[in-house]
């Protein structure tokens, strides 16, 4: 394949998206080509994400500026989910994260709607659960839009090996199970996923050098 395109991504499922012509106004334009430097369909995207499993995420409108429509097509170009969403991410555990209307909820790959688009904000499944927001409280569902337990956070982050990181007043955080018990107290002031039995953690401490200054 000769090197005569503006912009190339790598192949996924025997596909890749590329652009022949300059980005306009922001705006891009891309279509999927084969092994063989043939273009698999007519239709052309403003953002073409990877292949996988046979479908891949595409947008419509000026999506380098959050003007954009998402869905999904599949390898013939076909909309398989229509691209009516501000937010269309991959997907985890089957469901895929969605944004509309800047509501949130959760989507199957047929583009049904599995958990209701009525968060204010939310992050994907991990290991069953994935937490959204209502304002600025954030909480725990599981893959049938039950709350896991009843208790509220600032901020969190993903499950990973059971423990998920949280913090309840923006400063101080700690991690909890599955069922919303605090295994590791609130006392670092930043708290990273857990991987391989190990987790990065930091603390704020007077400097040794200087008593009015911390590191």
């Amino acid at each position: 394949i000769p090197m005569e395109y503006e912009e190339a991504f790598g192949f996924h499922s025997g596909l890749a998206a590329v652009r022949s012509a300059p980005c306009s106004d922001s705006k891009c334009t891309y279509f999927y080509i084969d092994k063989n430097n043939r273009r698999v369909f007519k239709d052309n995207f403003n953002y073409a994400g990877d292949f996988e499993k046979g479908f891949a995420i595409a947008g419509i409108g000026n999506c380098e500026v959050d003007s954009c429509k998402y869905g999904m097509i599949d390898k013939r170009g076909n909309w398989v989910i229509k691209p009516v969403y501000d937010e269309l991410n991959d997907p985890s555990e089957g469901l895929y994260l969605v944004s509309q209307k800047e509501r949130y909820g959760f989507i199957n790959h047929n583009g049904d709607v599995v958990i209701s688009l009525k968060y204010t904000n939310s992050v994907s499944f991990s290991e069953g659960a994935a937490a959204v927001a209502i304002d600025t409280n954030w909480f725990f569902i599981d893959n049938a839009g039950k709350q896991l337990f009843f208790d509220y956070f600032h901020d969190v982050s993903n499950f990973k090996e059971d423990f998920c990181a949280v913090t309840k007043d923006g400063e101080s955080w700690g991690y909890i199970n599955k069922s919303g018990t605090m295994m590791i107290q609130p006392v670092y002031t930043e708290a990273e996923d857990f991987d391989g039995g190990f987790a990065i953690v930091s603390k704020k401490e007077k400097d040794p050098k200087n008593k009015s200054l911390f590191v």
